[in-house]
């Protein structure tokens, strides 16, 4: 007997949630999303995605967006070809600035948002 589950994806964006699909039972994830394929072979691509978390009890896989995500995966797909070709490329150092920039955006996004804690 074969018993397919078949999840609902709920994809958090900052403080949002929101469905993003149903009946799926396949996903990948990619450099740039994570793709979604549902009972009826549909494909749905969440770009900037993560896969959070992946409950079969209640059916539920949770994904997680925002844009430095993939910036991350074409840092660590360049990080690995370097590895695996046993070469360096200045790619990887161009790639890791612009995590660093987007890492920083954020925090200063929070500080202006929120301000400083007291120590």
């Amino acid at each position: 007997m074969i018993v397919l589950c078949e999840l609902k994806v709920i994809s958090k964006d900052g403080g949002k949630e929101q469905k993003v699909g149903e009946d799926i039972i396949y996903a990948k994830v990619s450099d740039d999303y994570v793709l979604l394929r549902d009972v009826l072979g549909g494909a749905t691509k969440i770009h900037g995605a993560i896969i959070e978390e992946v409950d079969i009890n209640s059916e539920i896989l949770k994904l997680v967006s925002s844009p430095i995500i993939i910036k991350i995966n074409k840092f660590l797909d360049a990080y690995h070809r370097c590895e695996s070709e046993r070469v360096y490329d200045e790619k990887v150092e161009v790639l890791w600035e612009e995590i660093k920039a987007s890492g920083d955006d954020f925090v200063r996004t929070l500080w202006k948002k929120y301000g400083r804690k007291e120590d």
